[in-house]
């Protein structure tokens, strides 16, 4: 059943088991598919770990059964590779005060601004340029 051949240390582990299928190991098509239906009846609730990973075996009337996944290879345990990039505290501080700075607010929402925007709005040159005065 296995789509490639399954690494020995499963069958080593197995070696005490009377299995179902002895060339479990190795690839070949499907022999027999039993439903959820069937499985109970056919099943001896005995069940066992092989160990971190390696499938489980479970006891049937055919023998032992292997369920489960298999790691390619079992032996290696978790691998991990730590990366750690040291910038400067004072980089790290800048960034932040840049993308926490709030952008600067358009001059008419100050007060200079709102001034200016009304003398712009309220003031009218003549043609000499000067500025006129009203009466008003």
């Amino acid at each position: 059943m296995p789509a490639r051949q399954l690494p020995v240390q499963v069958r080593a582990k197995c070696s005490h088991l009377m299995l179902a299928d002895p060339s479990f190991d190795e690839p070949a098509p499907v022999e027999m598919l039993i439903g959820a239906d069937i499985f109970p009846q056919v099943w001896k609730n005995k069940c066992s770990s092989l160990g971190p990973g390696f499938p489980s075996v479970y006891s049937s009337v055919f023998g032992w059964v292997l369920i489960g996944p298999v790691q390619e290879h079992p032996d290696i345990g978790a691998q991990a590779m730590l990366v750690s990039l040291v910038s400067s505290m004072e980089s790290i501080i800048e960034r932040f005060w840049k993308v926490e700075e709030p952008e600067a607010a358009p001059p008419q929402f100050s007060e200079d601004g709102l001034c200016e925007e009304l003398f712009n709005s309220e003031m009218r040159k003549d043609q000499a340029h000067q500025p006129s005065t009203y009466d008003g």
